[in-house]
């Protein structure tokens, strides 16, 4: 739970903890006993601040001293929170608000109400939380207590932002800035800088939301809250990493670390950790990159963050799904989805889906495929989160392309590239151009697709994006076998081996054995066996079964060619047993030889 939201209640400065003088009167030993686990909770120090709550809440109950015990049973409450024990969190909680009401205690008892208001929203049960915070709201403004509703304001800005709902979200962060400039109060201006830009960010004005993060850093630097610093860092770094500049992203990643580890704060290393694996799996070390996705994962777990655990999950998905460990892969898809419908989390759920239909597509089910990915298109436009949208067009024109419709596919490509430019969705350009590429070649615009792919390269390499870079190889390597330039070819395959025994990628491993096979086949006129056996294994291994009876299909038509009935049936009869024992749709193989003279390895599916 994030306490640093809740001002201090409690007038004078808080005592130290570890040196409590237990000397007096009971109801003052009580009340430093109180005092004492309270400074410990702002320390951080949830377990030795439950002790010594305890101790104060059995002296207030023997004392019958009510607003003392109403007061730890709060503190009780915060604590519960922060160790997660989040039932115990909602009985002191709501045991709180029930002796303030009854003692007419006003102002202790809005604040009562905004502390179970953060309890259910980290319970993700927005719609109570939002209730709560509004019954907060209502006494602030009857006290005219500007300062508590300035903070109020805050933590509806967040409820709101929490249910996607942004312009609401903005609104109240406004509404906060405005009163806390007025109150000097320099802690909750940067805590509304903050919040404002996380809004920002959710509907991709970024710029907006760097220049906000960046006021905020420079007032928590001030104030020496090195934490909150962390947190502005990891969403600065999020947005480079959006915008393609990975290694500013990882620069700041690495600093809003250090933060957070001299901070002792789970949360945020995990967060860190999270997206420095994001970043070097979409720079192609998916080893390096499950390695911290698997330590973020584990924190979240350790602190219960339900929202980082799915996130985890989705995310070590596609690490397995890059190493071809397609069935640990939807493991952690069917984990990461389960959270994302269990606890609301929209964003999440969209990009499981999306994973999803990609792998039913390698795997041949494709009324699965199509479910997931119109799903997932309509909640990215329904709830507008356009950060996801151009990676849902990709899976749409990818499914298409697979089913030959290459004018659809063309049309939902287009889509993806406009929505990258219009919120500056850099990272998605080389994915996006090596797809269109694709599709140039499958229309027999040869030169065109050249052209694309040599832009493909040229992106891939300045968004260090090494699969993309690869697979853009591919392609050129098959355009320059249909020319007969075999140099090029050769050069092309042997960098993309280079660069893939860093990758590990089967699928890769594959289609660049299948090229060489096809190299050889127009050197010799005959296949080489044993590299297309290789290739089909491999494929076979890695679940890849729609890429397998591409691959059968060509050699299938190959041999037709060549007027080897033999091995054409043997190729027809693996094919056939294949879809007639799987869930493989016959528009998955393609018979249209031209199309298949031209880009006989697809790099897309």
């Amino acid at each position: 739970m994030a306490s640093w939201v809740i001002p201090d209640l409690m007038s004078g400065e808080p005592l130290d903890g570890k040196k409590l003088s237990l000397q007096g009167g009971e109801s003052k030993v009580a009340w430093t006993l109180f005092k004492g686990g309270k400074a410990m909770r702002l320390q951080g120090e949830y377990s030795r601040a439950m002790h010594y709550l305890n101790q104060a809440r059995a002296s207030f109950e023997v004392l019958g001293d009510q607003y003392g015990l109403a007061c730890a049973c709060q503190e009780l409450a915060f604590c519960s929170g922060e160790l997660s024990r989040n039932a115990m969190a909602l009985e002191y909680a709501h045991l709180a608000v029930k002796k303030f009401q009854e003692l007419g205690r006003n102002l202790e008892l809005a604040w009562s109400y905004e502390y179970l208001s953060y309890i259910y929203f980290y319970h993700y049960r927005y719609k109570e939380s939002l209730v709560y915070s509004k019954k907060a709201r209502g006494i602030f403004m009857e006290l005219g207590s500007q300062n508590a509703l300035a903070y109020n304001s805050c933590n509806l800005a967040r409820i709101h932002l929490e249910m996607l709902l942004f312009f609401e979200a903005l609104k109240y962060y406004q509404e906060a800035i405005g009163i806390f400039q007025k109150l000097a109060n320099d802690q909750g201006f940067a805590l509304s800088l903050l919040g404002l830009g996380t809004v920002y960010r959710g509907i991709c004005q970024f710029s907006e939301a760097k220049k906000n993060f960046a006021k905020a850093r420079t007032l928590y630097s001030k104030l020496k809250i090195k934490d909150h610093i962390g947190w502005c860092l990891l969403n600065e770094a999020a947005i480079l990493r959006i915008e393609g500049d990975d290694e500013r992203a990882m620069d700041y990643n690495k600093k809003a670390n250090q933060c957070f580890f001299s901070m002792k704060k789970n949360d945020g290393i995990a967060w860190g950790l999270f997206q420095i694996g994001q970043i070097m799996l979409e720079r192609g070390y998916p080893i390096k990159s499950w390695e911290s996705l698997r330590e973020a994962l584990n924190l979240h777990k350790d602190i219960y963050n339900h929202k980082g655990i799915g996130w985890g999950e989705n995310e070590l998905g596609k690490a397995y799904y890059e190493l071809g460990e397609l069935d640990r892969a939807k493991d952690h898809y069917q984990y990461a989805k389960n959270f994302a419908e269990q606890y609301g989390i929209d964003p999440l759920k969209i990009e499981v889906e999306k994973n999803l239909s990609n792998q039913e597509i390698d795997e041949g089910n494709l009324q699965r495929a199509h479910k997931y990915i119109e799903s997932a298109y309509d909640n990215c436009v329904k709830k507008q989160i356009w950060e996801l949208l151009p990676d849902v067009l990709r899976t749409q024109a990818r499914y298409s392309i697979l089913l030959g419709d290459v004018d659809h596919a063309q049309t939902e490509i287009d889509q993806a590239e406009q929505t990258a430019q219009k919120y500056g969705l850099d990272r998605y350009f080389p994915g996006i151009s090596l797809l269109k590429g694709e599709i140039l070649a499958r229309r027999g615009k040869v030169e065109e697709a050249i052209k694309m792919w040599g832009k493909t390269l040229s992106l891939a390499e300045q968004f260090n994006q090494k699969k993309v870079y690869m697979e853009g190889l591919l392609g050129l390597a098959q355009l320059a076998l249909k020319k007969k330039n075999m140099s090029q070819v050769k050069r092309a395959l042997n960098e993309i081996e280079k660069f893939n025994r860093v990758l590990g990628s089967r699928k890769l491993k594959a289609k660049m054995l299948a090229v060489r096979a096809w190299m050889e086949y127009k050197e010799s006129g005959f296949i080489d066996q044993k590299l297309t056996n290789q290739a089909l294994q491999i494929l076979d291994s890695s679940r890849q079964i729609v890429s397998k009876c591409i691959l059968l299909g060509w050699l299938r038509s190959l041999a037709k060619i060549d007027n080897n009935d033999k091995e054409a049936k043997f190729f027809d009869t693996a094919l056939q047993q294949i879809i007639s024992s799987g869930p493989i749709d016959l528009n998955v193989v393609h018979d249209n030889t031209d199309i298949q003279n031209i880009l006989p390895i697809s790099l897309v599916i």
